[in-house]
């Protein structure tokens, strides 16, 4: 299989240099893991507790006014509005002001980090497989 076509099946992915710019490294980051780009889970700690974890960021979180923790649970909340995951977001998170997660699983149902590792695996093997003579594109 050409690069070019191997380019053409699956997209950006496929780099002849690693990313140098920050905004190359954004959008290897956006296309590798930002999954769901609605919603993203933000890393919170309590440090009187020794507690953290991660919940979905809310634009609303602690405006006063809005927002009622902690007497209401977020998932409970009638104002809750989930911070869209930008580019933005993710330079703060490389530049490590805050620190994110993603969520793997799409609104519907795909897994965009399999669908990569797949791809991946998939472009490794035809090139290993095609360079030994065992398999022959036609």
């Amino acid at each position: 299989m050409e690069l070019e076509n191997v380019k053409k099946s699956y997209g950006s992915l496929i780099r002849m240099h690693p990313p140098e710019t920050n905004d190359e490294k954004i959008e290897l980051f956006l296309e590798l893991f930002g999954c769901r780009t609605d919603v993203f889970p933000k890393l919170w700690e309590n440090k009187n507790k020794g507690t953290k974890g991660y919940s979905p960021s809310c634009e609303n979180e602690w405006v006063k006014n809005v927002c009622n923790k902690p007497q209401i649970k977020c998932s409970d909340c009638q104002y809750r509005h989930f911070t869209a995951l930008d580019k933005d977001i993710i330079k703060s998170h490389l530049l490590g002001k805050i620190t994110i997660g993603t969520y793997t699983i799409r609104s519907d149902d795909t897994c965009g980090i399999c669908q990569t590792i797949s791809h991946i695996v998939s472009l490794l093997a035809t090139s290993m497989l095609t360079e030994r003579g065992c398999l022959v594109l036609s």
